[in-house]
């Protein structure tokens, strides 16, 4: 008998709750659940089976730096996917709790041929798991950042960069 008082009282705890209307009509959506300054990632859109992962970049302090620095240089690659990676982490912190999304990132990382053939894209016709499409994905962006962290005409001096708490020696294990 006590078995099912407990079901009851658990199905009534994990009942869904309805969503209340909110009395100012400006804010914006999500910011209800949503009460800290951290920004999340709309989740609606293709391939934002990425986001936790981008989420997980952006609170690496070594990788938001580097991704921001690249960012704001001279990058010579039209298909940089740590320009983007600095594009999505400035846009997480400038929007202080709103809902960002990551189309960009996650549209260039469909146009790398790389990508198409690791099977990084839930378009892909191989059916991957979620698990192994995002252990894929975490080393395609591990090497994509290295890579593309050298592609500024005119490079980073990561040892004088006052941002980067770590040595110049670290971007080499990412």
């Amino acid at each position: 008998m006590g078995e099912l008082v407990a079901a009851c009282f658990l199905a009534k705890s994990w009942a869904r709750v309805p969503p209340t209307p909110l009395a100012n009509a400006t804010v914006t959506r999500g910011s209800f659940y949503n009460q800290t300054l951290y920004s999340g990632l709309e989740t609606h859109i293709s391939n934002s089976y990425a986001n936790p992962l981008l989420q997980i970049l952006h609170f690496t302090p070594l990788i938001r730096n580097v991704a921001l620095s690249h960012a704001a240089s001279s990058c010579i690659s039209e298909s940089c996917l740590l320009c983007e990676l600095g594009f999505l982490f400035d846009m997480l912190e400038k929007a202080n709790g709103s809902v960002c999304q990551a189309t960009n990132m996650l549209k260039s990382l469909s146009n790398h041929q790389a990508a198409q053939a690791l099977g990084l894209l839930e378009e892909d016709p191989r059916g991957l798991s979620l698990n192994l499409m995002l252990q894929r994905l975490t080393r395609f962006l591990a090497e994509r950042i290295v890579d593309d962290a050298g592609t500024v005409s005119e490079p980073l001096d990561l040892a004088n960069d006052v941002r980067l708490p770590l040595p110049r020696s670290v971007l080499t294990v990412l």
